[in-house]
């Protein structure tokens, strides 16, 4: 039986208070000994690299499926990199091709272009409305585009940020994005938006990755 409850030491609320105020303290002075951590890790001398490391073939992007159980392999894309997934009401997956800027569906086991984007447009994460449309984060165009449920672009939500993923809570549409689209980790530049929609979220799907 469990015993840490029993024997913990009691105190009065000031006494708490007292050792929380204290803890404060060293809470603080370890959060800026990490900051200045960061500073100095960013600050440290690059080297020049002189050997050209990219590969003359890339390799080919891919689809899993991911369960309990194990993974299993849904597609080898060669040339393309599949980004966000969604599915919808019917089952059916959808991903986004970021540099190919368009919407991909599977049927019948292969894939099939549900919507092509301009260029101007780079799709990244994505969410399913009840009512088939689906809301698509583009980067480039920042903001996030509607798509119909017959894959025709229908509106553009501007936001005037890079959107990379989205999810809805009822009629919400929450949005992650970012103040540019290359963005590395020590650049601290990401924002969440909440957007008021007449749509709602479709629910998810459990059970798989």
């Amino acid at each position: 039986m469990d015993t840490t409850i029993a024997t913990h030491r009691i105190g009065t609320r000031d006494e708490w208070l007292a050792a929380r105020e204290a803890l404060l303290v060293r809470e603080k002075a370890h959060t800026r000994l990490g900051d200045e951590l960061a500073r100095e890790r960013r600050a440290l001398p690059w080297v020049r690299v002189e050997e050209d490391y990219r590969f003359d073939v890339r390799s080919p992007g891919r689809l899993f499926a991911v369960t309990a159980s194990g993974g299993e392999l849904l597609l080898e894309l060669p040339g393309v990199y599949p980004n966000g997934i969604a599915f919808d009401a019917d089952g059916r997956l959808y991903w986004t091709e970021s540099m190919a800027h368009r919407l991909m569906r599977l049927e019948d086991g292969r894939p099939a272009t549900f919507c092509q984007l301009s260029d101007g447009h780079v799709p990244d994460g994505m969410a399913f409305a009840a009512d088939g449309r689906l809301f698509v984060c583009t980067t480039v165009s920042k903001g996030v585009t509607v798509v119909s449920a017959e894959g025709e672009v229908l509106d553009e939500i501007h936001l005037g940020e890079d959107a990379t993923n989205c999810a809805f809570a009822g009629s919400t549409l929450y949005v992650t994005a970012t103040h540019v689209a290359e963005i590395e980790a020590s650049q601290r530049t990401g924002t969440l938006w909440s957007v008021e929609t007449d749509a709602t979220g479709l629910s998810l799907i459990p059970g798989a990755l």
